[in-house]
């Protein structure tokens, strides 16, 4: 069982290795895969400030690309709870009025339909001016569609130019996991739930054997085989020179959150871990790596080669966030209120309850 069907892409540009016409061919001289783009979070803490600003005043776009089980729904509930606008895919598009204050609309698309009225959506707020904007902040989820290659890459590099044209800031985001525990968490939540059976490491071999580098797949669209590595790098460095800052679980809600709430006006709030909806309907054991044997993590490990060599890009080439952090420290961006959803309140640390639309003094 493979997750993704394989198709040979066309590509808008040429990049190393490709032929003229965009399609991805392999090279006798394949540099590996590295991330040579700048990013605004590379900065001083002058730029920083700016772009933060310009968010907080002028609003913009946000593109959450979500990659399964790297942490995503934790994102989405933090996010969409207190959004006044929130559409998941065609099913589901309101109005909450309580969070009308913070002009933010949250839109997650999983089909053509939705994708083509966010795109739509984006490309009015990116025509409009600066001072025309009307601070909102628009914030569009990439996770089951549109397919980032063939879609959203040709639509990103209009939008851009558009962002430095009216002056309105874009950003995208992104998530990443150590592999071995994204394999098994996704093993736990897209395995388990529709064999409605107890996990086991020989189950976890057999899906791990057929599924080689999830985190690849979902990035390309299309499977990741080991032995296919060179065209599969040459993808992924598309991907990658197209993403602002892509963030690592094990750290996001050190990183992403505080980020994404100080520069929407949002209230950091002390979530625990989210779980997609179904994750629970099977209630057996869900397995953990360190339960598992050393032959069980030796497969693993061979089966994401490919993930394991764009984590390490990513961890060496995204790990300073050291400017940021001291910024949003001092903008008190840390600090977490624990969020009671009976009465719609949070309660910050030292005792200050805070309810929907009074958003402490210095997030104003």
């Amino acid at each position: 069982m493979q997750l993704y069907s394989g198709k040979m892409y066309m590509l808008t540009s040429p990049l190393h290795g490709s032929s003229a016409d965009g399609t991805v061919n392999p090279t006798q001289n394949d540099p590996g895969l590295d991330r040579t783009a700048g990013n605004p979070f590379n900065t001083d803490p002058v730029n920083i400030d700016e772009l933060v600003q310009a968010f907080r005043h002028r609003g913009g776009v946000i593109i959450f690309l979500h990659n399964p089980k790297a942490g995503g729904s934790t994102v989405r509930e933090l996010i969409q709870s207190q959004a006044y606008e929130v559409r998941n895919g065609d099913k589901l598009h309101q109005i909450n009025p309580q969070n009308a204050k913070n002009n933010i609309a949250y839109w997650g698309t999983h089909t053509v339909t939705s994708w083509k009225a966010s795109k739509l959506r984006i490309d009015a707020l990116l025509s409009q001016q600066a001072q025309s904007a009307n601070g909102t902040i628009f914030i569009l989820e990439d996770h089951v569609f549109p397919d980032i290659i063939n879609v959203l890459i040709p639509s990103l590099k209009k939008w851009r130019a558009k962002s430095k044209a009216n002056n309105i800031p874009l950003l995208v985001v992104a998530q990443i996991r150590e592999p071995v525990s994204h394999f098994v968490s996704y093993f736990n939540y897209y395995h388990v739930r529709t064999q409605k059976a107890a996990p086991t490491q020989e189950s976890l071999v057999k899906f791990a054997r057929e599924n080689e580098n999830l985190q690849c797949q979902w990035f390309v669209n299309r499977v990741c085989p080991n032995d296919n590595i060179i065209i599969m790098r040459q993808l992924l460095q598309l991907v990658l020179h197209e993403i602002d800052w892509i963030f690592d679980t094990a750290t996001f809600a050190q990183e992403l959150l505080p980020l994404l709430t100080y520069m929407t006006k949002l209230q950091l709030r002390d979530l625990g871990i989210v779980q997609p909806v179904g994750y629970y309907d099977y209630h057996g054991e869900k397995l953990k790596v360190i339960d598992l044997s050393q032959e069980t993590l030796r497969i693993l490990r061979e089966q994401s080669v490919l993930d394991r060599e764009l984590y390490d890009n990513v961890t060496r080439h995204y790990r300073d966030f050291s400017k940021w952090r001291d910024y949003l420290t001092a903008k008190k961006a840390f600090t977490k209120c624990s969020w009671y959803p009976e009465n719609q309140t949070c309660v910050y640390p030292g005792g200050e309850a805070v309810s929907p639309g009074n958003l402490p003094a210095y997030l104003l």
